[in-house]
């Protein structure tokens, strides 16, 4: 087994599935690189495949949300540009997800991003990569209890210039945002 942590904890595992494990200079070939690449924009946070004989895995970090709290981010070049955050749920409850950006905010913050929702053992999304949660939150009533991640990306996928920055994200049962404290 070869394992790698990437930035803000995100940690590769790969696994013989053959024969061979392979070395640290494996990881850098173009191929692989692209596929990890691939597999860091998917929605769920323990994503395993084959390739090239190799069993893949990704374990993405996820922060607790606590409701009726903003939580900061910061989306930078240099580490994993997607945030994951957790929200534990209720059966039959509403639940209220809002975030302040550069395009939808109280204008303090740099970073354009967008926002899905997942139950954690789900890839259909609840929403998807819908850029504005200030003014109108996204809503949904929870089907099930349990965990539902919130996955937070950059909303360029070019990653251009303006794309990353600050951003902040909250959740609330009742419909009314919570103060800004971030």
């Amino acid at each position: 087994m070869f394992q790698m942590v990437l930035g803000r904890g995100l940690t590769v595992i790969i696994e013989d599935a053959g024969s061979v494990i392979p070395s640290p200079s494996d990881m850098t070939h173009n191929t692989l690189a692209f596929h990890i690449n691939w597999v860091l924009a998917q929605t769920v946070e323990n994503l395993r495949f084959n390739f090239d004989g190799f069993l893949l895995q990704v374990v993405f970090p996820s922060t607790p949300l606590p409701p009726d709290t903003w939580m900061a981010g910061f989306i930078e070049r240099a580490a994993t540009p997607i945030w994951w955050y957790l929200i534990d749920v209720t059966s039959g409850t509403t639940y209220h997800v809002w975030w302040n950006d550069a395009s939808h905010g109280d204008s303090t913050k740099t970073a354009h991003i967008v926002v899905r929702a997942y139950y954690n053992d789900d890839r259909t999304p609840i929403f998807a990569d819908t850029s504005s949660g200030w003014t109108t939150p996204r809503t949904f009533t929870a089907t099930r209890t349990g965990l539902v991640r919130i996955r937070v990306a950059p909303a360029n996928d070019t990653f251009v210039d303006g794309t990353f920055g600050t951003f902040g994200i909250a959740y609330t049962t009742a419909n009314t945002r919570p103060p800004v404290t971030q």
